[in-house]
């Protein structure tokens, strides 16, 4: 039975006398040096069995133990195979009446403890290398539970929102009283509800009272039997300010072509305009004299009748083009009476009268540009209305403020979301545009909408 055992084990058991031939070995000889036990019983010595290099090695531990000294060692013993094992062997010396007879000795492999230890050991590592990334990381990271209690934060966290390191445990509202936490807490709450990657855009006023932005990535943290929220945050303060720098380079640009075209509009229509009052609508002035003065003396004729009130209605088309073209009642009397001029002339295209307000202090100290951008624009909208959002009854109120010109028009008609004809809607906003201004439709419930512009004056009257 004993020998039954020996042989089950897979250590290697064998005894050694003081001449260091083998006397008895156990079956595992024959897995680890690929010698067999009766090959090495009587037969064979232990600096045969390990060889000249490996017996060197032992070979202190070898002669301690014939003097009487119990030793243990680890020992790498390369397998036929190539394979290295790792084991521990241990030598117990055989006193019979005080003098050593032999060695017993045991080997037993290690090889898989010693695996689990070195993978213990490289998770320490590993951990401890991540703990050292993450507290020496620029980048704020930090782990909530469900209600928003800080669990952990790394250095970059406190150094970043100006916290102390005694935050752990405290909500993210006592934290940061002041700050949007709501927004925060509703992004955590996101990532627990969808169980995904959240990324949002989040905001925080730093001691300075400078406003930075935030790119934050959320997720869901399983720790034990409890899920938490794990977040980074990056800096995109820069990017945003730049984005926003370049939006206004581009819209600076785009209001530059918009001037320019606009400009060379104004300048043309005034040449035009000039051109038909002085030369065009004044010959036909002159005609229609002439063909007044035969009449009265009873010569004219059926014809002549039919020429004079041809000659009449040109010129009363050729005032409203040039009236269009550059209008000489802005000139003249001013951005009031041009505007209740134009509501007169929208009354008899459309047979609707618009109702006018005028608030604020004199319309005349405005600058003559802005004067005639927010004829063009009232008098391009009211038409427009007419014309393509069935407006049956509008009311427009144009309030001065500062140097800025606000314009309410309400209205009974489509919505924005009918008929907009694009492309006569597009030459009111670069109009607005150009002025800098801002455009906004709403609809306030009884059938009514609204249009609100706003204008930004350049400066005082020239």
């Amino acid at each position: 039975m004993a020998y039954y055992i020996a042989d089950t084990v897979n250590a290697m058991l064998a005894y050694w006398d003081t001449g260091l031939m083998c006397r008895f070995a156990n079956k595992s000889y024959s897995d680890w040096f690929g010698v067999s036990k009766e090959a090495m019983v009587n037969k064979m010595t232990l600096p045969q069995l390990l060889g000249p290099e490996l017996f060197e090695k032992n070979r202190p531990f070898v002669m301690a133990a014939l003097q009487g000294k119990v030793q243990t060692f680890e020992r790498d013993i390369r397998m036929p195979t190539g394979e290295i094992r790792n084991s521990i062997a241990t030598y117990y010396p055989d006193n019979e009446h005080g003098a050593v007879q032999g060695i017993i000795v045991h080997v037993a492999d290690v090889t898989p403890i010693r695996k689990m230890q070195a993978a213990e050991k490289k998770l320490f590592e590993s951990r401890e290398l991540f703990q050292q990334f993450m507290e020496n990381s620029p980048t704020p990271a930090w782990i909530t539970d469900q209600d928003g209690i800080m669990e952990y934060v790394n250095n970059a966290f406190l150094k970043v929102f100006n916290c102390r390191e005694d935050i752990i445990g405290k909500s993210i509202r006592e934290i940061f009283p002041s700050q949007p936490t709501e927004e925060y807490i509703k992004n955590n709450r996101m990532a627990l509800q969808t169980g995904t990657t959240v990324e949002s855009i989040e905001t925080f006023v730093d001691v300075n009272k400078v406003t930075r932005w935030f790119k934050s990535t959320k997720f869901p943290l399983r720790y034990k039997d409890t899920i938490m929220i794990a977040a980074w945050a990056m800096d995109i303060t820069s990017e945003v300010f730049a984005h926003e720098t370049r939006l206004q380079f581009e819209q600076e640009k785009r209001r530059e072509v918009l001037r320019s075209v606009i400009e060379a509009q104004e300048t043309e229509k005034e040449r035009l305009s000039k051109r038909l009052h002085e030369q065009t609508a004044q010959t036909l002035s002159s005609c229609k004299l002439i063909l007044d003065s035969l009449m009265d003396d009873g010569s004219g004729e059926p014809l002549l009748k039919l020429a004079d009130a041809n000659l009449g209605a040109a010129i009363e088309e050729l005032r409203l083009t040039c009236n269009l073209l550059t209008p000489m009642t802005l000139l003249d009397l001013g951005l009031k009476e041009a505007i209740k001029e134009t509501a007169i002339e929208i009354h008899e295209r459309f047979k609707t009268r618009p109702r006018l307000s005028f608030i604020g202090k004199s319309f005349e100290d405005i600058a003559t540009q802005d004067k005639l951008n927010t004829f063009r624009i009232v008098g391009d909208m009211l038409e427009f209305l007419c014309q393509y959002m069935n407006a049956a009854s509008i009311a427009l109120e144009l309030r001065i403020t500062g140097i800025d010109i606000l314009v309410h028009i309400r209205y009974a008609g489509l919505g924005f979301g009918g008929n907009t004809r694009g492309k006569e809607m597009q030459s009111i906003h670069n109009r607005i545009e150009y002025c800098n201004g801002t455009i906004e439709w709403s609809n306030s419930g009884d059938d009514r909408q609204h249009v609100l512009i706003h204008i930004r004056g350049t400066s005082a009257a020239k």
